[in-house]
């Protein structure tokens, strides 16, 4: 009763510019950020946006460095052109998929070999990352999973992660034990029928997965930040037997408890509302034509806030 006394955002009436161009909520960080150490982002498409907008304001961004001379293995075959996304090529689609690439960077998995490649014609399709960028040998797929891992082990030395979760569906290859970062290619599925199994995860699943992997991250960094944000972002299809409207909401509220709850329980983690701020804002300034992805204007006056909200004085 008292922190609501105190607090002069608990009544709706008291609440200022629901419906603007970008709703901003009053933040209560607990704890400040520096640029003084790299920043370690991983999630779904919208942490490309979060990403580009604090690569802007001169934060170091560890998937912004050159991460490898064999350029090749981020270019996307596109109508026969070549088009590099360094970026969207590490998205993550699901905490499922986020916490086997934790595991992959700090421990010992079979990540670290061939598991999850899948053949194609002359391809070798990786789908623990994104199938979209395939290469011609299984020597080159597991090379290029070695270059990254090394560079990824950054994570030890940043100041700052963000998770950026997205999606509750997810889709388990029975053979190995582990989920693919999407849905299985067309040709997966027609080849073995019985291999790729839809899981829809529930909170009690969600928050025990997402508990072990912040555990396994601050264990390798204690000092570490790690700030969890939803992604606004609207799911482009569902699997499962629901309006997609209904099942993208699903996804979310599941989510939010689980990061609100991961924060409340751990003085490392906190929450940044980009979900609310999203939601409450004039839709015409958050969406771009699809209806979908956030617009980057404003991305970047959300992650302006975050930055005001949370930069160090000393900084």
């Amino acid at each position: 009763m008292e922190a609501a006394v105190r607090n002069p955002y608990s009544r709706w009436d008291k609440i200022k510019g629901i419906g603007s161009d970008c709703f901003l909520p009053k933040l209560n960080p607990k704890f400040q950020i520096g640029k003084e150490k790299p920043v370690f982002a991983i999630g779904c498409c919208f942490s490309q946006g979060i990403q580009m907008a604090l690569n802007a304001q001169g934060f170091d961004l560890i998937t912004f460095r050159e991460m490898s001379p064999r350029r090749e293995f981020f270019m996307q075959q596109v109508a026969g052109e070549s088009y590099h996304y360094p970026l969207h090529f590490f998205l993550r689609y699901s905490l499922a998929s986020m916490a086997q690439e934790i595991d992959r960077i700090l421990g010992d998995s079979v990540l670290n070999s061939d598991a999850l490649f899948y053949k194609r014609d002359t391809e070798i399709l990786d789908l623990h990352y994104n199938a979209e960028f395939p290469l011609s040998s299984m020597s080159d797929s597991i090379e290029r999973r070695q270059h990254i891992r090394e560079h990824l082990t950054h994570l030890k030395s940043a100041g700052l992660m963000i998770i950026t979760l997205g999606l509750i569906e997810v889709w388990l290859d029975r053979e190995t034990g582990l989920y693919l970062n999407a849905a299985p290619p067309f040709g997966a599925l027609i080849d073995a029928p019985l291999r790729y199994q839809l899981n829809i995860m529930d909170w009690r699943t969600t928050y025990a997965l997402a508990e072990r992997m912040i555990d396994q991250i601050l264990s390798a960094n204690p000092e570490l930040k790690i700030v969890l944000m939803v992604s606004p972002t609207m799911q482009d299809t569902t699997f499962a037997p629901n309006d997609l409207t209904v099942s993208s909401s699903h996804s979310k509220a599941t989510l939010i408890s689980v990061a609100r709850e991961l924060a409340y329980a751990n003085s490392s983690v906190d929450y940044l509302p980009t979900w609310e701020m999203a939601a409450l804002s004039d839709p015409r300034r958050v969406w771009e034509k699809d209806g979908r992805h956030t617009q980057n204007e404003f991305v970047q006056v959300m992650m302006t806030h975050f930055v005001n909200s949370y930069m160090s004085i000393s900084t």
